[in-house]
């Protein structure tokens, strides 16, 4: 039987129905090989591109955080107890729909900042109150001051990286459970063109059928824009490459010792 390298296997993938001739007596291995290469590939796009377009999101973040911050007096919790460093009493400033306030001074009841303020985080009495009247006590032993809340803020930025390091790992198991799927859509059309495939000469199928809609779905999270019905569009055009596989497969081209070649 003919050995096809990976890259061939791809372009024939979307180019050449007739491929299955020799794809479909292969071992299962190569077609989760193929699967396994393509999600790589992917990962490599999908994730150079959300690169490309995080850094400039990053970097104005990590401005914003910074002007925000300097909007903020120098603070220190510690015991249990809110002080600024310059010893006001009272503090109100709105952080972009965010109402931060501290009222050392009894100023207003938490009754009064509830109906004021939409969304709020209010400090008195050394209780913190968040949208509502309900205190929660600041617990003593750690201080917290201005610079450990930047770096906090700040470690947001590593960890949104860590994010898509994991959701490329999770991909794995969507991409299997994307397969099985499609896999129901192939035994199907199976069951009624009557090419009398095996289970796992259909699953053979769809992994050569996934490959053309996974770099749709690739543009489709990389455009600007949204494409309506991208589920459908997948499965619609996996479905469509499994079938077209299927009618152009002809087993009598085979000889025997090639069919039953391992």
């Amino acid at each position: 039987m003919t050995s096809t390298n990976i890259f061939t296997r791809l372009i024939k993938s979307i180019t050449d129905f007739s491929f299955s001739n020799q794809f479909i007596k292969e071992k299962t291995g190569k077609t989760i090989g193929l699967m396994f290469f393509g999600y790589l590939l992917f990962v490599l796009v999908f994730g150079g591109v959300t690169l490309v377009k995080m850094a400039p999101f990053v970097d104005e973040m990590e401005m914003v955080v910074e002007d925000e911050l300097s909007k903020l007096p120098d603070f220190q919790m510690s015991n249990g107890v809110f002080n600024f460093e310059d010893g006001r009493t009272y503090f109100e400033e709105d952080f972009d729909g965010l109402a931060v306030i501290v009222d050392l001074e009894d100023k207003h009841d938490v009754a009064y900042y509830l109906t004021q303020h939409e969304n709020y985080i209010l400090i008195k009495d050394n209780n913190l109150y968040m949208n509502s009247n309900v205190p929660t006590p600041i617990e003593g032993g750690t201080v917290i001051d201005k610079s450990m809340v930047r770096n906090i803020i700040k470690a947001i930025v590593p960890m949104m990286y860590v994010g898509l390091a994991i959701g490329a790992v999770l991909g794995i198991a969507v991409m299997f459970l994307m397969s099985l799927g499609v896999w129901g859509f192939v035994l199907i059309i199976n069951s009624f063109i009557k090419k009398g495939l095996t289970a796992s000469e259909c699953y053979r199928v769809t992994g050569h059928a996934m490959v053309l809609p996974g770099i749709v779905l690739c543009l489709a999270w990389i455009l600007p824009f949204e494409i309506p019905g991208m589920f459908f569009i997948y499965f619609g055009l996996a479905s469509l490459y499994g079938y077209l596989f299927m009618v152009n497969y002809e087993p009598e081209t085979f000889e025997l010792e090639e069919i039953y070649e391992d």
